[in-house]
């Protein structure tokens, strides 16, 4: 467990770069998200031979690191930093700060948090990665600014670069704006409340928002608040968990467009709840509560 302070461990097999990039991206992303906690454990590795994933967070809270595609080109990047670079060039390097970026948001939990990182259940997946992805693309170019030279950050907010997860990426997204909207805050904002969270809890963090911001708290016995809460995080979990099934289902730009929509449609089902609710603890009562007036003899209707 770290708050920040653990630096590359000696004997590494990724090297360091650019003079502390490692330790300053996980100190970034933790500001820029408002965590207090991360659990890297100041071990950077390279993923296994022949893996085509980028990057991986292991359970003992090491960071694992393609070759090629990430730690390469930052290290190229640093090397050549004063040489022009084509947009071809600057998207690869912008895309293996985005994994850096990524892989360190898994790390960052609360700070009551007691579990091992990496271990998300299947179940969550799309909920995590889909958030994780979001808020990643969402905050890079300020972390770029927090932690390459100008130059170099320059660079990277130049160009645009390919989404991964595009299954669940867009349903993320679009969810955080459309809490966003309901709550009256940048979708970005939601964003950061989840990432802080683990996976377990994401959903939950955005049903106390909801809560929160509703008439509930106030006309809810408090007994039943801990149940409402959780009634509201459930069609959050579950949309995000449907969302397994359109893996590879389709074309790209289809999944993209289906999982977008499929974002509204969460966030609608939560907030849906909320407003019964509502109706039926504000509203509901006046509406049906007989008039206890008696009409005197004689009168008219």
């Amino acid at each position: 467990m770290t708050d920040g302070y653990v630096r590359r461990a000696a004997g590494c097999e990724v090297p360091d770069v650019g003079d502390g990039l490692w330790e300053r991206v996980r100190d970034a992303v933790m500001a820029e998200c408002g965590a207090d906690r991360c659990l890297w454990n100041g071990v950077v590795e390279y993923v296994e031979a022949g893996a085509e994933v980028a990057g991986v967070v292991g359970l003992d809270g090491s960071l694992r690191l393609h070759r090629d595609f990430v730690v390469e080109p930052l290290q190229e990047m640093y090397a050549r930093w004063e040489r022009s670079a084509g947009p071809d060039l600057w998207m690869e390097r912008r895309a293996a700060l985005l994994t850096v970026v990524h892989e360190f948001t898994h790390l960052v939990v609360p700070r009551e948090h007691d579990g091992a990182p990496g271990v998300v259940s299947m179940l969550y997946w799309p909920l995590e990665e889909g958030v994780t992805e979001a808020w990643s693309h969402a905050r890079l170019d300020r972390i770029a600014k927090r932690v390459l030279p100008p130059q170099l950050a320059a660079g990277i907010e130049g160009v645009g670069g390919w989404r991964e997860y595009p299954d669940w990426e867009p349903a993320a997204r679009a969810f955080a704006d459309q809490i966003g909207a309901e709550l009256g805050v940048d979708g970005d904002e939601v964003l950061c409340r989840m990432v802080r969270e683990s996976s377990l809890t994401m959903a939950r963090a955005v049903a106390d928002l909801l809560f929160d911001h509703s008439a509930l708290p106030a006309v809810m016995p408090p007994d039943q608040q801990g149940t409402m809460r959780w009634d509201i995080a459930a069609p959050i979990n579950w949309g995000f968990q449907d969302l397994l099934s359109l893996n590879g289902s389709v074309h790209v730009t289809s999944r993209r467009a289906i999982a977008r929509g499929s974002g509204l449609e969460i966030a609608d089902a939560a907030v849906e709840i909320v407003r019964k609710a509502e109706f039926r603890l504000c509203v509901g009562p006046a509406v049906e509560r007989p008039s206890s007036r008696t009409p005197s003899p004689g009168s008219q209707g």
